[in-house]
């Protein structure tokens, strides 16, 4: 008779985020939502412009949700980018009038 046992310690930190980010709507007119399943610790949130140039750049000492106003950038192609400095999500928005 032969038995093995393995044990797996997992926390929501070492989780990817791809598991348990979300980022919609992907084509807005104004507001962009990121929202996570778990409470997340030190998360980076930036968005980019079409040229790859920083517009906003948030850092969050504990995320759950956060609403983004992009109302006062102009129609376009922004890339929102998420980091909790482990893996990374990247999304691209469309912003429309």
């Amino acid at each position: 008779l032969f038995r093995s046992t393995v044990e797996l310690k997992v926390n929501s930190e070492e989780l990817n985020l791809h598991n348990f980010i979300q980022i919609y709507p992907t084509i807005t007119s104004d507001e962009l939502k990121v929202l996570s399943d778990h409470t997340i610790q030190k998360l980076t949130v930036n968005i980019r412009n079409s040229f790859g140039q920083l517009i906003e750049l948030h850092n969050f000492m504990f995320f759950n949700q956060h609403s983004f106003s992009l109302r006062n950038y102009p129609e376009g192609v922004y890339y929102i980018l998420v980091s909790d400095g482990k893996s990374n999500i990247t999304k691209k928005i469309v912003l429309y009038r």
